[in-house]
């Protein structure tokens, strides 16, 4: 075993499309890709990329530490939110529509959605989505500098592009509802109406659409309200 005293580490930057040097880089220096934002760390011969561990070069005892996930995620820029609201008429339904980046992260998604009144959430996967809807921005819930773009895909043109989702596009052909034979269903027989939060997440596959969509049960108005939490956690 070769151990190695650290005693001192330079910080770098560069996008990931950049070439990471190896000339005068010393054994622990670390590298920040700005596009993307991974770390990575020099070994003495190549970049290895650090795993989803807290560090903090401000603690110099040893110590415990213990943080919340979600904390941690928004701290490390993978965390990402986007929402809609439609006050749905009678049989009416909007959705988010998105399409998973091929490689680099997998997504896990907390879906959140809220009615007025009786109404069905479905979670649609691989359904064929026209290119009607309107493009809205998936945000980095870290707004600090520099600031690190989504790998959520849209098709709101002829192709999916990185960097935002879409609303309301009109679904072509059905895929296959996740969450349920028909979806979930909320409100049935209540005057309220009702909701359903957060309870488990949703690894989504690579390369794959998905609608999340919600559809009012009702012949009345109905306002209705759904958010989905990205976390895009990076491959191991």
């Amino acid at each position: 075993m070769t151990v190695t005293l650290i005693r001192h580490r330079s910080h770098y930057q560069c996008t990931s499309a950049d070439s990471k040097p190896t000339t005068g880089i010393s054994i622990g220096d670390k590298m920040f890709e700005s596009d993307t934002g991974l770390n990575y760390q020099y070994t003495g011969s190549v970049w290895v990329r650090d795993q989803m561990a807290y560090t903090d070069d401000e603690i110099a005892v040893p110590c415990t530490i213990t943080e919340d996930i979600f904390h941690y995620c928004v701290h490390e820029k993978i965390a990402f939110t986007t929402s809609h609201h439609v006050d749905l008429g009678n049989g009416a339904s909007m959705s988010i529509s998105l399409k998973t980046p091929a490689a680099g992260v997998t997504l896990h998604v907390l879906p959140i959605f809220w009615v007025e009144a009786e109404a069905t959430f479905a979670i649609r996967r691989a359904p064929t989505m026209a290119t009607d809807g309107t493009l809205h921005p998936v945000f980095n819930r870290n707004d600090t500098l520099p600031y690190v773009d989504t790998t959520v895909e849209d098709n709101s043109t002829a192709s999916w592009v990185a960097g935002n989702a879409t609303r309301d596009a009109t679904v072509s052909a059905s895929g296959t509802i996740i969450n349920g034979p028909t979806g979930q269903q909320v409100g049935i027989g209540r005057f309220a109406g009702g909701s359903s939060e957060a309870s488990h997440e949703w690894m989504l596959r690579a390369a794959t659409v998905y609608c999340f969509e919600t559809t009012n049960g009702t012949v009345s108005n109905n306002e209705s309200y759904m958010e989905l939490n990205i976390f895009e956690v990076p491959d191991s």
